[in-house]
């Protein structure tokens, strides 16, 4: 881990994003009744379940392929509020944990937070892991976590013609099983701070007495433009909560709100 971290910006990325051996396999359930309009309540459930290399490294004297399982879990409600509004819920959770003597999951079965499908209020993959926030490594792979919990609610109204509102707040992070911390010894910890100027803002491990301090929180609205089966929508996604030490004390920590606390999304669809 160390060796991974302690070179040029160059070498980190092409670390990071190195080829790598995966074989896996996995199982997927899907669970969707939304598509009965009539219901008051409708529900989807996707959850699957991954492993790679666990059982062909068994059989192997070399461990040429990663060894991770990955596991992930989302429900969806659409509750009736009325003939025309309803309050759209979504919780999502997700673990992708090294097995034996590999690193980590490779980057493509990490996870990743925000944006207009996430957390409206912060830009797509900008959060985390834990309260790591650096503007010189602010590249999405520096954003991947072994683990992911999200909480989406919305409530929808109709405006006027084919025009739709809606209200929102989404809350969520993704972390790692260990920090970086957990790896290095304090000398290795001075010459990695030397190095990238981040470690000790690198605090991406979970700790469970620090998850609402962690937890990313933003609010908004929007407007979406229904067109029988097709949605265009616009969200103003309101920043509540930064994860990351912002240098503003209290649990509001967003610095300039014009500036860094509001956020324009363009989708097709809704969100969830």
């Amino acid at each position: 881990f160390y060796d991974r971290f302690s070179s040029s910006k160059d070498d980190i990325i092409k670390s990071i994003v190195d080829n790598t051996n995966t074989v896996a396999i996995g199982y997927n359930f899907r669970y969707n009744n939304t598509f009965e309009v009539a219901r008051d309540v409708t529900t989807r459930i996707e959850a699957g379940v991954k492993e790679s290399g666990i059982l062909l490294n068994s059989a192997l004297k070399s461990k040429p392929f990663d060894e991770y399982a990955k596991f992930n879990a989302e429900l969806r409600n659409r509750f009736r509020v009325s003939d025309a509004t309803s309050l759209a819920t979504r919780i999502y959770a997700g673990a992708a944990v090294p097995i034996g003597g590999s690193y980590g999951a490779p980057l493509a079965d990490l996870f990743y937070i925000g944006g207009p499908n996430s957390i409206r209020a912060f830009a797509p993959r900008s959060i985390g892991p834990g309260e790591f926030h650096n503007e010189k490594y602010d590249m999405y792979m520096y954003h991947s976590g072994e683990i992911k919990f999200e909480a989406n609610v919305e409530y929808r109204f109709p405006l006027f013609w084919m025009l739709e509102g809606a209200v929102f707040v989404d809350a969520g992070n993704v972390w790692n099983t260990r920090s970086v911390r957990d790896y290095c010894t304090k000398e290795e910890l001075e010459e990695l701070e030397k190095t990238l100027g981040i470690v000790y803002n690198f605090d991406d491990g979970i700790k469970f007495n620090k998850l609402l301090k962690q937890t990313a929180l933003g609010s908004g609205f929007g407007v979406r433009f229904v067109f029988q089966s097709i949605v265009a929508r616009l969200d103003l996604g309101v920043a509540i909560h930064a994860p990351y030490d912002t240098g503003k004390p209290g649990y509001y920590n967003i610095p300039r709100f014009f500036k860094d606390g509001l956020r324009l999304n363009f989708g097709i669809g809704y969100p969830f």
